[in-house]
């Protein structure tokens, strides 16, 4: 193929597929220097112009090139009679070997050379060994056939998703399609249940349960709440310590990141909401009442200690702790993995204690833990009836996966709770209905403690 000059102007760019050409400066500068050594590629149209195939990233930075758009552009110039099939596969196969592709550019290439290839040559077969099919895409990126076609499931998904195309990775793609199936598989069995079962008698303490989780935000619900009402209120406030950015390593060494249904407080806020939230905990809870109150201990220790005693709580510098087994750090380089979590338990009036025992809860994480700071069920079922006996009343400000009413309806208890995200109420709803009421478990069977 030859290469001949065209007048700038004469090139129609069109639509291209790939929409964002980023940073174009660099190549701009190189041109000037340099030239422009790889031409474009065009198809001849009507009245003299031509059609860009290939080379829209080149077309925007030759616009700041005047030598090119006063003399015309280099190109490759195929004959008007290539057909749409070639000339978007042209382009498409081009942006293989041009700046990097975002991970969801690629995908959706990949899903279009299949589609344009296979409309063009047939679905390969026995009887048609010359056609296209995803095997043929695979070779052409030097990648299994399975990986092209989750790539084409992603481009499809895309559609009805556009979320998915911000992800920053492909693996974060599928997490993105996995978790919405998850929570539309779980709005559909929660609404069935609703419509359907919530009614049976076997079903009414079920959707009680489910009622007794609320979506709004507790710094305002708790003003409503009636003042001497509740026997234990167990705290687990987001810690402000940007969890978000704190991509801890597992067990395994791998880097995680579980923020999608966390919303932190911001640290500069946080002081002020706490203590309106224990001034109200205060408030509602019964003249000899236990309150459990989670922090982070670097920084917050002191100041939740002051706090907690300021809104008139009993309690010490002595915390209960959460032994979790298993370390976690965002340096292990510099510090060790934290194995453990910290609570302030205090009292009002003469509570006692229900059942004495020490202030270690030997209990490992859950697995496949669905909420960012999820605990057990079981850990919460020994630390609840520490304090309280069956028929009380238990009020959670900060629900969150839910785990702590699972554990009151276990030692049958009331309980009341708020969160801000109703992704967290479904997953909660969920393992109301897929477990029997009141033997709610974050272990599987057979699984140690």
């Amino acid at each position: 193929m030859n290469v001949s000059t065209i007048p700038y102007n004469k090139i129609h760019i069109g639509e291209r597929f790939r929409k964002d050409y980023g940073d174009i400066k660099q190549l701009v500068i190189s041109i000037r220097l340099h030239g422009l050594h790889v031409p474009v590629i065009v198809k001849q149209a009507e009245h003299d112009c031509y059609e860009l195939l290939a080379g829209g990233r080149r077309m925007a930075a030759l616009a700041d090139v005047s030598s090119y758009v006063e003399n015309g552009v280099p190109a490759v110039v195929l004959p008007a009679n290539t057909n749409e099939y070639s000339s978007r596969t042209i382009e498409l196969i081009e942006n293989i070997h041009r700046k990097q592709l975002e991970p969801m550019e690629e995908i959706h290439l990949k899903a279009e050379i299949t589609r344009i290839q296979t409309a063009q040559f047939g679905e390969k077969s026995k009887k048609n060994l010359t056609g296209w099919n995803q095997e043929e895409t695979a070779k052409l990126f030097g990648v299994t056939a399975a990986s092209i076609s989750d790539d084409i499931q992603l481009s499809k998904a895309a559609e009805m998703l556009p979320e998915l195309n911000a992800a920053k990775t492909k693996a974060e793609a599928k997490k993105i399609l996995s978790d919405a199936i998850k929570n539309f598989k779980r709005n559909r069995a929660i609404t069935q249940f609703t419509t359907n079962e919530a009614g049976k008698p076997a079903n009414v303490l079920k959707k009680k349960l489910m009622d007794s989780y609320i979506i709004g935000d507790a710094r305002l619900f708790m003003t409503k709440l009636k003042s001497g009402t509740f026997d234990l209120i167990e705290i687990d406030p987001p810690y402000a310590i940007d969890l978000e950015d704190a991509k801890k390593l597992d067990n395994k060494g791998s880097i995680t990141n579980q923020t999608e249904n966390y919303i932190d407080i911001p640290s500069e806020q946080y002081l002020l909401t706490m203590q309106h939230i224990l001034a109200e905990s205060y408030r509602v809870a019964k003249p000899n009442a236990w309150i459990i109150l989670w922090f982070a201990p670097e920084p917050w220790f002191e100041p939740m200690f002051q706090l907690l005693t300021q809104a008139g709580w009993e309690s010490r510098r002595m915390p209960l702790i959460w032994s979790k087994r298993i370390g976690q750090t965002k340096r292990p380089d510099r510090y060790m993995g934290n194995a453990y979590e910290m609570a302030f338990y205090g009292r009002k009036g003469n509570a006692v204690i229900n059942k004495a025992r020490n202030n270690v809860y030997d209990y490992r994480t859950v697995n496949d833990k669905e909420h960012a700071t999820e605990k057990p069920i079981e850990m919460y079922e020994d630390l609840l009836y520490t304090f309280v006996m069956e028929g009380s009343n238990i009020l959670v400000p900060f629900a969150g996966s839910g785990n702590s009413l699972l554990a009151a309806a276990n030692i049958k208890c009331t309980a009341l709770g708020y969160d801000l995200l109703l992704e967290n109420k479904s997953i909660f709803d969920t393992k109301i209905l897929e477990q029997n009421y009141g033997e709610f478990t974050s272990y599987k069977k057979g699984e140690q403690k």
